[in-house]
């Protein structure tokens, strides 16, 4: 044994002995990866989920594309306010002329020989402007005016015949008031409409969450239903096999008997068959809405709970009033459709520039001399613009503002009405479903006692299969009452939600419930 192995051992130590330390160690990765990444895969697409409303909303609102897509709108959004504030904060520029030279021939007249005469000019301009602009805020209000400080410096040089190229140097530093009048304030203006942006963002955001929710209410409650409806059937096939045992086990019962239940049984059996096909084609739809990988298994627990709910309809008119974002969202739209009467009548008003300097500048040959003696230096000017005749363009205008601005006021009060008529018939169709639910559950206790006596009374002989037959149905449609009895009382509760953005289940807002809350 020994002589037969030594050969095959040394030949293993000659093969080690040529593989490098790189490569043993590229060999012990590969095998750690090929060994890790498939059971990693196999965990992941193999899990089983137990699911309820909650976590299937949870999961919904983690892994939706929806829900990414709002919140990079809203991160967008909240950039642009950024911005605008910023832009009311102090500003610094420089403006470079680097150079500019001119050596061009053109015609200009001469007023000593009353004619054009061709004139060709030889510069070189090196020039720097450096502003620091500040928006004016009088107590934390924008005055749409501009306070700067400025400096400007150039080097100006020209080549003239028979005087050779002379060199001017220029430097000047003032200060300088900007500020419009009877127009528009853009400033303040710009940063109201960026705010409100943002919270019209926001609200929209909220609203595309709750939208969600009820998309994935309603895959659930249709996996659900299925998922119930199989137990049902399911209780039929007992109760009639139990009912097939009992008539074969005994001489008392002929073979008609037998054969009846055996086609009932064989019925069901279909159904069954066919309720598991819907159920996996409602398993599908869910994976979908959730994102779920194909292999997941979806475990649910059907069990119907009614807890009464008394809603007060005042109290829930005004959550559909506050809480609700339709009711901001036109606010919003309100307050921009007023920003742009009131731009639309400044720009066609009267208008007025008011635009002062005052500074200290110098000239001179030599730049080591700009610093020496600066002269005082200030402008003045107001630029007015009267409109005189427009062929009535700025009124209508103005009408069509105003005209919007009716409109929004129409929508919103249009908005109060539908509010106040739709929770009153949402509460009055809770309350409905609810007593429905809760007298079919009562019901369906009182079938399965009537059932459990008639197995007694076929047991004995005292009724045929077609009573029996009849009770096993009537079992069966009292269920399948209370499950849409149910499912009707779910979804008044979840219209109700959409309509008021409050659970009255809980006594907490819907955003409360599932933590809702726009990512800063």
């Amino acid at each position: 044994m020994r002589s037969q192995k030594g050969p095959k051992f040394c030949k293993a130590l000659i093969i080690l002995s040529n593989i490098t330390q790189n490569q043993v160690i590229y060999f012990i990765l590969c095998m750690v990866w090929v060994i890790s990444i498939p059971s990693k895969v196999f965990g992941q697409q193999n899990q089983t989920i137990n699911l309820s409303f909650d976590n299937a909303v949870e999961l919904s609102l983690a892994n939706s594309y929806q829900i990414q897509y709002l919140e990079i709108g809203v991160l967008q959004t909240r950039r642009r306010l950024e911005a605008e504030r910023a832009n009311l904060r102090s500003r610094i520029d420089m403006d470079l002329t680097s150079p500019d030279f001119q050596i061009v021939s053109e015609q200009k007249f001469d007023s000593e020989l009353q004619r054009d005469v061709l004139i060709r000019e030889n510069t070189r301009m090196w020039r720097m402007d450096l502003s620091v602009r500040q928006p004016v805020i009088l107590f934390g209000y924008p005055t749409n005016g501009y306070l700067s400080l400025n400096n400007r410096v150039y080097r100006f040089s020209q080549l003239t015949e028979g005087e050779g190229r002379n060199i001017t140097y220029y430097n000047r530093y003032f200060i300088a008031y900007e500020q419009p009048l009877f127009q528009p304030n853009e400033l303040k203006n710009d940063l109201e409409v960026a705010s409100l942006n943002l919270e019209d963002e926001e609200l929209e955001y909220l609203s595309d969450v709750v939208s969600i929710i009820e998309d994935v209410a309603d895959d659930y409650y249709d996996l659900f239903e299925t998922v119930y409806e199989r137990l049902i059937v399911e209780t039929q096939l007992e109760n009639l096999e139990q009912a097939l045992e009992i008539s074969r086990g005994s001489s008392d019962f002929g073979a008609n008997t037998v054969n009846q239940l055996q086609v009932e049984l064989t019925n069901v059996q279909e159904n069954l068959a066919q309720t598991n096909s819907d159920i996996r084609l409602d398993e599908a739809d869910i994976k979908q809405e959730l994102r779920l990988d194909e292999s997941t298994f979806i475990e649910i627990d059907p069990v119907i709970e009614i807890n009464p709910i008394l809603v007060n309809i005042e109290q829930a008119i005004e959550f559909g009033r506050s809480l609700r974002p339709r009711m901001r969202e036109l606010e919003i739209e309100h307050r921009r459709q007023e920003i742009d009467l009131e731009e639309v009548k400044g720009q066609g008003g009267l208008q007025m520039n008011l635009e002062t300097t005052y500074g200290r500048e110098m000239q001179d040959p030599r730049f080591g001399d700009l610093l020496e003696d600066p002269t005082n230096s200030y402008t003045l000017g107001v630029n007015v613009r009267i409109p005189i005749l427009d062929w009535g363009e700025r009124r209508a205008r103005i009408q069509a503002e105003q005209l919007g601005l009716s409109r929004i006021q129409l929508e919103m009060e249009e908005e109060v009405n539908e509010i106040q008529s739709n929770i009153k018939n949402a509460v009055e169709t809770l309350q409905t479903y609810q007593n429905r639910a809760l007298a079919m559950q009562e019901n369906v206790q009182l079938a399965r006692s009537v059932m459990r006596a008639s197995f007694e009374a076929f047991q004995e002989g005292e009724v045929g299969v077609f009573e029996l037959l009849q009770n096993i149905q009537r079992l069966r449609d009292t269920q399948e009452n209370l499950l849409q009895s149910y499912l009707g009382y779910r979804n008044s509760i979840l219209n109700l939600w959409v309509l008021t953005f409050y659970d009255f289940e809980t006594g907490q807002t819907l955003l409360d419930r599932y933590n809702v809350v726009v990512q800063e």
